[in-house]
């Protein structure tokens, strides 16, 4: 239903950058309230966004625990003449030594197509109390950092109860913004139950594209993340390993 609303829209205005809120309830009370953008030229923004919510619905029909009726369905959206979309094509830092509490600035490119680069300057503070060592620094897209939080928290991937998912619902990023993770962990991943101690956790996005597979990290913990909203949705992630040391310039 809601698909098709967005769809019957989106052929209504044309190929617009378009912004829109969902909200779902049972007998006045508010289930779900979920937003997101799209440009209405590539339906994987569409696609993307949509199947979030039908995890949601799956859990409605199939809970064995308790009946949950819709009693009502609505759909804002906004739109804009201007059609955008962003690649991260690059992540340029100051440095790679850093000390705790010290401003990490990064310089992200952005590619569009058919226009100049986009240069977006972001100062990431680390937390004061990080102890020595090296970190991931991942700055990532809303799919890759849907599969990140999956490789974090295993119980994601299953969603067993409404409450897990409004909270993965609340934690997802729309299209239209990139997440910063600073990451404390060692190599290791577990893959098809078979343990590998020397793989990065990096590895793990590799693993997530054969559907014969499934990769855990055996040890990743986000110390701090951060959202970078842009006008207009974007795809791309990298990942950078960073050294903490306490006399670093």
């Amino acid at each position: 239903v809601i698909l098709n609303i967005i769809l019957s829209r989106t052929k209504e205005i044309g190929e617009l950058f378009i912004r829109y809120n969902i909200r779902l309830y049972s007998k006045d009370k508010e289930l779900i309230n979920y937003s997101d953008v799209m440009t209405s030229e590539f339906m994987f923004d569409t696609v993307l966004g949509i199947g979030r919510m039908l995890r949601f619905f799956t859990y409605i029909k199939n809970n064995p625990c308790e009946e949950i009726p819709v009693s009502e369905i609505k759909v804002d959206m906004e739109s804009f003449d201007e059609v955008k979309r962003y690649m991260l094509w690059n992540v340029e830092l100051n440095r790679t030594d850093y000390s705790p509490g010290d401003e990490v600035s990064l310089r992200l490119i952005l590619k569009q197509e058919k226009k100049p680069d986009i240069m977006k300057d972001i100062a990431f503070k680390i937390p004061s109390e990080t102890k020595p060592g090296n970190y991931y620094l991942f700055i990532s897209d809303s799919a890759e950092d849907e599969r990140y939080r999956i490789m974090e928290s295993p119980r994601f991937i299953t969603l067993d109860d409404l409450e897990e998912i409004r909270e993965w619902l609340r934690g997802s990023r729309p299209l239209n913004e990139l997440t910063i993770r600073l990451i404390a962990g060692e190599a290791g991943l577990v893959i098809n139950n078979e343990e590998y101690s020397d793989i990065p956790p990096t590895f793990f996005f590799l693993q997530q594209a054969s559907p014969s597979r499934t990769a855990i990290s055996t040890n990743l913990k986000t110390l701090k993340e951060e959202s970078v909203v842009l006008d207009a949705p974007v795809t791309g992630g990298k990942q950078i390993i960073i050294k903490i040391s306490k006399g670093a310039q």
